[in-house]
């Protein structure tokens, strides 16, 4: 007993557990392969698919103005994907699943010891405790980050290696950790975010007539770097100028004070979804700490940081910010509020000070600390990715490569040479297995395509109120929608669709020549189209329409 608490107090040997820990965590993705249950919302329906079609159009170095035939008709691949990361070339080199799987990997070990070499510094806070500094590194890097970069998992580190050269630390890891971040991250996620951070960090020590050279080149080469890994994306600004995207297209509604205030607590109380902090049952020990800590500056100042961005996220849309957030949104074309990707981060800093006010503080303080972060690990593991939720396919299953090679059997053309929609399930199965589309998932393409799609599906989209604001106040998921099936394609597909009100004219118009569903459709009251056959998978069921 005495070995095993020698073996504790030793920071050596509580973080090798913790990347024992992460082994284990991490060990099902191999054991059960593709048969993992993988997260499917921005992920398998739109990431993973979009990576696929790069890389097999020009690899992860494909040029900006390479069109990707296969989604929307032919887009640029700059729209399909407006990057240069690390990422492409992980999944180039190790396949689509196992790609996903070494870099799920990669932005955890990122995200434990970025989060650890933070916390290990004095200037932070003095007195750390091994056990808290490792044990909260291990959560933070175990939080479900979405979805395959280190946009948010890689922001401890890049802030450690600035908090270094702003120390006049010059040694060569700092700047590999930034050029390691420029092209592992997204600078519209929190890169741009990041750098306003620092940038205030900055002008604070320049009015303190402090002036750190390094950091503010490190700064210029975080910003130079960006401009590189992010070349796709500033080319679609630059060369397609004239092409108005279908996000001038986007319309939230005002909201009132009541669902303002909901939207922020919500946001301070739970976190968001892209930049999932998880911190709900860690917010009480953090706020209960507060009253001890309130001389603390930087305990206070990240508070105050959380609380106003979380204000300004929830009222972003009220009558009182609309206006101003339009104007700078007119500017800068981005989504203003995004400040919360840097939440994560932020609530883990004030765990580990809190935790080590708890251990050093009260009477049972170490064994309280210690309970607080095997609770928390024990909240994560229930957000744990594998755990199948609602019956979920597998990463085999969504993506059914042998069933969809049966369906290309019975096509028995060469997919270049037509077009399909998918109908009740996701088009982005459809890229994956190298079938051409109309239809897609893309979070920026040209407003007149979503104009000419919606001339398809149109009269659909008039017999539901809720599918026609879904797609005219947003429309990324340029789909085939209809009103019988709706959106939840998972779970509560009919077996029967009535009544498909397509233009089928306008379908063939844009080269469709086939409708994959996976609902049969009556072909008593529609006409214009015939069943070929229908191919029942491991998950999938594809009926084949052609259009006549």
């Amino acid at each position: 007993m005495n070995n095993l608490n020698r073996y504790l107090d030793s920071e050596k040997g509580i973080v090798i557990l913790a990347l024992i820990g992460l082994m284990i965590y991490f060990s099902p993705y191999i054991i059960f392969g593709e048969d993992t249950h993988v997260l499917i919302h921005d992920n398998l329906d739109s990431n993973i698919s979009c990576v696929k079609m790069v890389l097999d159009n020009g690899g992860p170095f494909f040029s900006p103005s390479q069109e990707i035939e296969q989604i929307l008709n032919g887009l640029d691949a700059s729209y399909v994907y407006p990057y240069y990361d690390i990422s492409l070339i992980i999944f180039d080199f190790f396949g689509m699943y196992w790609g996903y799987v070494l870099n799920k990997i990669v932005i955890s070990i990122i995200g434990f010891f970025g989060m650890y070499l933070l916390l290990k510094r004095q200037e932070l806070f003095p007195g750390q405790v091994p056990i808290i500094t490792v044990g909260v590194s291990l959560l933070y890097a175990i939080l479900p980050f979405w979805s395959f970069t280190a946009t948010v998992s890689g922001i401890p580190f890049v802030v450690f290696a600035f908090l270094n050269l702003r120390n006049n630390n010059l040694k060569i890891y700092n700047w590999l950790i930034i050029i390691l971040f420029a092209f592992y991250s997204s600078i519209i996620l929190s890169g741009l975010f990041l750098l306003i951070l620092l940038g205030l960090l900055f002008l604070y020590d320049l009015k303190q007539r402090n002036f750190h050279w390094p950091y503010l080149l490190g700064m210029f080469l975080l910003c130079g770097l960006y401009l590189i890994s992010h070349f796709p994306l500033i080319y679609s600004f630059i060369v397609d100028k004239g092409v108005i995207s279908h996000r001038v297209d986007f319309y939230q509604e005002c909201t009132d004070l009541w669902s303002s205030i909901k939207i922020s607590l919500l946001l301070f109380t739970k976190g968001q979804y892209h930049a999932s902090s998880l911190h709900s049952f860690i917010l009480v020990p953090i706020l209960l700490v507060l009253f001890k800590m309130r001389r603390n500056k930087l305990y206070v100042s990240i508070l105050i940081f959380i609380t106003v961005t979380s204000l300004f996220y929830g009222f972003r849309n009220s009558p009182l910010l609309r206006p101003i957030v339009d104007v700078l949104a007119g500017v800068i074309p981005i989504q203003l509020q995004r400040f919360h990707f840097l939440h994560p981060m932020s609530w883990y800093i004030l765990l580990a000070m809190s935790l080590t006010w708890i251990y050093q503080n009260l009477k049972f303080g170490k064994l309280l600390s210690v309970g607080i972060i095997l609770g928390q690990l024990t909240y994560l593991v229930l957000f744990y990715e594998v755990i199948p939720q609602q019956d979920t396919p597998s990463f085999k299953e969504f993506y059914a490569v042998k069933t969809f090679s049966k369906v290309d059997k019975i096509i028995g053309k060469p997919k270049r040479d037509y077009k399909v929609i998918a109908l009740g399930f996701h088009p982005s199965i459809l890229h994956y297995n190298g079938f051409y589309t109309l239809d897609g998932y893309v979070s920026n393409y040209p407003l007149k395509y979503k104009h000419e799609f919606k001339s398809i599906i149109e009269n659909e989209l008039d017999r539901d109120g809720d599918l026609k604001k879904y797609f005219n106040d947003w429309g990324s998921r340029c789909y085939a929608l209809s009103s019988e099936l709706g959106l939840d394609f998972l779970n509560n597909t009919p077996e029967e669709i009535e009544l498909l009100k397509f233009n089928i004219n306008h379908l063939k118009k844009m080269g469709c020549r086939y409708i994959l569903s996976s609902a049969k459709i009556n072909l008593d009251k529609n006409s214009g189209i015939k069943l070929l056959s229908p191919v029942k998978g491991e998950y999938w069921i594809v009926n084949i329409y052609e259009i006549l």
